[in-house]
């Protein structure tokens, strides 16, 4: 099986960056997906010293902590709080 060559790959890969781009700036302030909110939410808990928690005091073990913990370190870079998640 032969390899696609870098003339293929790269107007491929640039193509669906342009597709991505497009619709991200389509979808810039819609809806979120449901478990959005949840993340969310741990996130601004764990940001704000509550621990993971959807409602700042029981812990929550139904989610993986290192996406919660990535959006709770990029929070006060972005003014809304969900647009590292959208």
């Amino acid at each position: 099986m032969e390899l696609p060559s870098r003339r293929l790959v790269l107007p491929v890969l640039a193509a669906a960056l342009v597709v991505r781009g497009a619709f991200f700036c389509a979808w810039r302030g819609g809806p979120l997906a449901p478990d959005s909110y949840g993340y969310l939410a741990i996130a601004d808990n764990l940001a704000a010293g509550r621990g993971f928690s959807l409602d700042g005091s029981a812990p929550d073990l139904s989610r993986a902590p290192l996406y919660p913990a990535f959006l709770a370190a990029l929070r006060p870079a972005f003014a809304d709080p969900g647009s590292p998640a959208r």
